[in-house]
């Protein structure tokens, strides 16, 4: 057995000569272990642990608002800019506010649950209290893997209740009327996929002509486009793992895409201005709500398309939540039971009667 001093101890493992490292955590606790097939590769791999664990260690009594800034850098090597800056102003406006001179290791579920109270009864939506709630569920659970915590008290509390509110978007006669008035619109190929797939409008005005599989009759979501200022954009990660996903395209769907492609002014985006430059998502609401108001449909926003499609799919699957989450490219389930849940339950509704009227007389 070897010892070096700060780096652990080493020694060779009689029954199938392997060499083994221990590391103390330097606080009583259990102590870490590294294998290797030499003595000099544990102590190698000793030494870097080592200076992970002095690089890693932090008072005990560091409080929540500190443990909140450090997660934030760690955070901005990996996240999104807008996912960010949205983390920035939850810990700057809620979480610091609330709970930020309280110790990390002495936070327990109650403080939590009086932050999350406090939100709604401020007078702040419940959704604004779930996106608080959530942010410090994910924080906490990387103090957890940090070791400065043993447990994620948020992850404890139950989130506040979301009524759900109903949705607007158009009936599927409503849309079958659009697309047949609007044909011909320079910009009916892309309302066509709004409408078909519920792709998102980020989704739609990053797809590139590459993502498009003529033969299988599919399109893959590959990105999302974010304005950067007025004359730069950036072709992101999709919203989530689940939003990156292939699409079976409508017969429709194809048509627009062919049409897209007869009149393309640009051999990488599908859709684009005349001179090439994608388009800016404001701007394309603008249009569309103008053409819709000027073929006499009621307004709706650009993103309501997706809502649209998304209730036809339902009636179409029988209310099957799990193919329109999926086909929507939502992160879980979850949210789309929280989004369409009601809409899912009329959908089976709707199909339990369809089928009486079918078997009516049998039995």
């Amino acid at each position: 057995m070897t010892r070096e001093y700060g780096t652990g101890t080493v020694y060779q493992r009689k029954s199938d000569g392997r060499w083994i490292g221990s590391l103390p955590d330097g606080r009583g606790g259990r102590s870490r272990y590294v294998t290797g097939t030499s003595e000099e590769a544990v102590k190698a791999k000793l030494r870097a642990l080592a200076r992970s664990s002095t690089s890693d260690r932090r008072p005990r009594g560091e409080r929540v608002e500190t443990f909140m800034e450090r997660w934030l850098e760690d955070a901005a090597r990996h996240l999104r800019p807008r996912t960010l800056a949205g983390y920035r102003t939850i810990v700057s406006l809620h979480i610091v506010p609330a709970i930020g001179h309280i110790r990390l290791a002495s936070l327990v579920p109650g403080d939590v649950s009086r932050m999350v109270d406090g939100i709604v009864a401020s007078g702040l939506s419940a959704m604004t209290a779930r996106h608080v709630h959530r942010c410090l569920t994910t924080a906490l659970g990387v103090a957890v893997r940090w070791g400065l915590v043993e447990r994620n008290v948020s992850a404890l509390v139950r989130g506040p209740r979301i009524a759900r509110a109903p949705r607007d978007g158009w009936t599927a006669t409503e849309a079958r009327r659009f697309i047949e008035a609007s044909r011909g619109d320079p910009r009916w190929p892309l309302y066509v996929l709004a409408l078909t797939t519920g792709m998102r409008q980020g989704e739609l005005l990053a797809l590139r002509w590459k993502d498009i599989d003529k033969a299988a009759g599919t399109l893959t979501v590959n990105a999302t486009l974010r304005r950067i200022d007025s004359h730069r954009f950036a072709w992101d990660e999709p919203k989530t793992a689940r939003s990156r996903r292939t699409i079976p395209l409508t017969r429709l769907g194809l048509e627009a895409l062919r049409i897209a492609e007869q009149t393309a002014p640009s051999r990488w985006s599908v859709f684009a201005r005349p001179d090439g430059r994608p388009l800016e998502a404001s701007e394309v609401t603008r249009t569309f709500q103008a053409l819709a108001v000027s073929l006499g449909f009621r307004q709706i926003r650009f993103h309501d398309l997706r809502h649209t499609a998304a209730q036809i799919l339902l009636d179409a699957m029988g209310g099957d939540i799990r193919a329109v989450s999926a086909t929507l490219g939502h992160s879980t389930i979850g949210t789309t039971v929280d989004i369409y849940g009601g809409m899912a339950d009329e959908a089976r509704d709707r199909a339990a009667k369809a089928m009486d009227r079918v078997m009516e007389g049998m039995g």
